[in-house]
């Protein structure tokens, strides 16, 4: 998909308030950390292959290769923002659970930066992102996964051109119907611009972190 109609199926997607996706799971992650897989899993999403998506939802289970799962599909920006969204409030998204969501996009573009991360860096990220959605997830190494937290909330409350621009690329899949017993998953679309570049300082300065933190 070029760099141009990407922007345009995001805008036309988050004007959407019921999208829905059928998603099959194809290939789980590389690597595990207590003999739970952790990273990106591999999809076809509406008979598009080879598509990464990394879980957010530590208390569901999905099996893979699974069969067709239905989604339903919302974005952190539009008229109906995390509209099917699993983590947010009863009575519907509040300033929290636009908080949490912008986090997890700050962590998702900074993870999908790293060339060839080692499990344990992959772990870092995956095990932050479980304890932001579900915080009776206990942290595996406390230090370097924390600061991986506090640098992404420090960076959602800058309020930054650089951030923000983070959130359009932020693409939530929610199961619904027959599949609501699967995990939510988070897929992030950068565009090949200079944006690339802003994420990769900030996946140094999180590496960084990481670094101070277990010294």
């Amino acid at each position: 998909m070029n760099a141009l109609v990407r922007p345009i199926l995001l805008i036309l997607s988050a004007l959407s308030p019921a999208l829905a996706a059928q998603i099959q799971f194809t290939g789980l992650p590389e690597f595990t950390e207590n003999a739970i897989y952790i990273g990106f899993a591999k999809a076809t999403i509406d008979g598009i292959p080879n598509q990464l998506l990394i879980c957010d939802d530590y208390h569901h289970t999905t099996y893979v290769p699974s069969g067709n799962l239905s989604y339903s599909v919302s974005h952190l920006i539009g008229p109906n923002p995390l509209s099917g969204a699993r983590f947010v409030s009863p009575g519907g998204p509040g300033a929290a659970d636009f908080f949490r969501y912008r986090e997890a996009a700050v962590l998702l573009a900074a993870f999908a930066t790293l060339r060839s991360p080692d499990a344990t860096t992959v772990g870092d990220y995956q095990f932050a992102l479980w304890h932001l959605m579900s915080p009776d997830v206990a942290l595996t190494r406390s230090p370097a996964q924390q600061a991986l937290l506090d640098a992404a909330a420090i960076a959602v409350q800058s309020n930054s051109p650089a951030v923000s621009a983070l959130y359009s690329h932020l693409v939530i899949y929610t199961p619904v119907g027959a599949s609501v017993s699967n995990q939510e998953f988070l897929h992030y679309a950068p565009e090949p611009n200079f944006t690339l570049l802003l994420l990769g300082i900030c996946a140094v300065g999180f590496m960084g972190l990481t670094r101070r933190s277990r010294a």
